[in-house]
Formats: C-alpha cells, structure tokens, sequence
C-alpha cells in the first residue's frame, strides 16, 4: 500500500515535470523567432546593410527562408539566432574575430530566470 502511494506521487511529480518541460519548450519557440526577427529588423537599419545584404541572408538563416521561421525546431532555431547575431556584428563592426556579445547572452539570462522564476513559484 505504501509503495503504491509513493509510486504514484512519483509518476503524477514525474507527469508534471515533463508537461512543464514541453510547455517551456513549446514557449521558448515563439521568443527565439521573437529574437530573430529583432535582429533581422536591427540589420536592416544598419547603413552598412543593402542588396548585396539581403541576398547573403539566406545563408546566414542555414538556408531557411524568413517564412519558413515558423517550421524550424528550436535547436536549429537558435542556430539561426546565433548566425544572425554574428551577421548584425559583422555589418556594425566589420569581420572582427571578437564574437558578438549581449545579444544571445541576456536572451538566454532572460530564458534562464523566466524558468528559476517558475520553479521557485512551484516550490512555495
């Protein structure tokens, strides 16, 4: 009896975790195209940024097409990310072997403590 009790806590807790998980994941999706699009959109506004530009831009979205955004997983999604704030660097900064910095980084802070924040809010 004893064993039964814990042993469906332990699933429900484990159900739990794992229909989290797949909602954060499910979220995570719509803010990194968010992401891509504000760096697509802070590109085009360089002075640098032309025709030549535009048609180098499917390169650096790794051959996906600005609609097709929405049919890319995330692994490949911040993939994109990455590449498209390496190619904003470029057209503010030249090819400097630095790597951008600020850009993935505070939207990765911004993930990470959306989740330690929902974490602690199921803790209480």
């Amino acid at each position: 009896m004893f064993f039964t009790i814990i042993s469906t806590t332990a699933v429900t807790a484990i159900s739990l975790v794992t229909a989290i998980g797949v909602a954060m994941w499910f979220e995570a999706k719509p803010q990194v195209r968010r992401d891509i699009e504000r760096l697509l959109e802070q590109c085009r506004e360089t002075e640098q940024w032309d025709e030549r530009s535009e048609l180098k831009l499917s390169q650096w979205l790794l051959g996906t097409n600005e609609e097709e955004l929405y049919k890319c997983g995330l692994i490949k999604l911040h993939k994109i990310r990455r590449s498209i704030s390496e190619y904003l660097y470029v057209h503010l900064y030249g090819r400097d072997p630095v790597p951008p910095t600020g850009v993935l980084e505070s939207a990765l802070q911004n993930w990470a403590d959306r989740l330690r924040e929902r974490r602690n809010n199921r803790i209480r």
